[in-house]
């Protein structure tokens, strides 16, 4: 069903330029993880035209009970669902996302938060994954990514970066990358 107050925490409701409900789109994976995390931002794939729509990368770090995985999903005028039109029926994020990304290690909890920018100016949207408990690891993805491209999310090899947390001795933890938000805060367009 439809939550017409947006307070159901299976889905997410979807907002138009003015601020309006448009509608909601159902997000709970297939294999019971729930989304923990959401950023919204402008994607370009790898060879493709720019679109007037904005993009969902959703986070959920305890998929399967694993490695944690985030979903990016592609804006367009049929994510709006009206009245007539209130059921994707057994469409899930596995089947709608146009990019996976896949923790890599029992219990990472990947896409605890996620962001997403342009990081290195290129021109293609880069992905930021928080991961981890205590000191926590943050993971940066550099686009561009393909229509249905599958990302092993490991922080190591060409387009990957790591960032971990510090944990001295008998602290709690410094929770590295348990939200994360990209910006130009020099002001130098990177």
């Amino acid at each position: 069903g439809v939550d017409d107050n947006c307070n159901d925490s299976v889905e997410q409701c979807l907002w138009d330029a003015d601020d309006e409900i448009q509608g909601h789109l159902r997000t709970a994976p297939a294999d019971g993880g729930a989304v923990a995390s959401l950023a919204v931002g402008d994607v370009r794939l790898d060879g493709a035209e720019a679109d007037p729509f904005s993009d969902l990368l959703l986070g959920v770090p305890a998929v399967g009970n694993g490695p944690g995985a985030a979903y990016l999903l592609l804006g367009s005028s049929e994510l709006v669902v009206d009245e007539t039109n209130t059921s994707w029926g057994s469409q899930t994020l596995e089947s709608t996302a146009a990019v996976r990304f896949r923790g890599s290690e029992e219990g990472e909890s990947v896409g605890t938060a996620v962001a997403m920018g342009d990081l290195n100016a290129d021109g293609y949207t880069d992905v930021v994954l928080g991961a981890g408990e205590d000191a926590g690891e943050v993971y940066v993805v550099y686009g561009p990514f393909a229509d249905g491209e599958e990302v092993l999310v490991t922080g190591q090899g060409p387009g990957q970066q790591l960032f971990v947390g510090d944990k001295p001795a008998n602290y709690v933890g410094e929770h590295l990358g348990a939200t994360l938000a990209v910006g130009d805060v020099t002001g130098d367009g990177i």
